[in-house]
């Protein structure tokens, strides 16, 4: 198998930030994509956390031209 392996991070706040651990989680979820044959990993990253950004950019990722396109299917509540 090979291809492409995209991971989807969770906009929960991270308790280490600025601890410098941030590589750890990432280089265990490359070497997994590694294991399955995946040869590019691909994240999904809010404009707006530049914190996360500047992690993945240390760690060799770069951005690429792209548009995401989301559609609500089920709404959340507007209460």
């Amino acid at each position: 198998m090979t291809g492409s392996g995209t991971s989807f991070p969770t906009s929960r706040p991270i308790p280490a930030r600025g601890e410098g651990i941030g590589w750890r989680p990432v280089a265990a979820g490359e070497a997994w994509l590694r294991r399955q044959g995946m040869r590019k990993a691909q994240l999904l990253v809010r404009s707006t956390s530049s914190a996360m950004i500047g992690l993945y950019e240390r760690l060799g990722y770069r951005a690429v031209p792209s548009t995401l396109i989301q559609h609500w299917i089920n709404p959340p509540d507007e209460t």
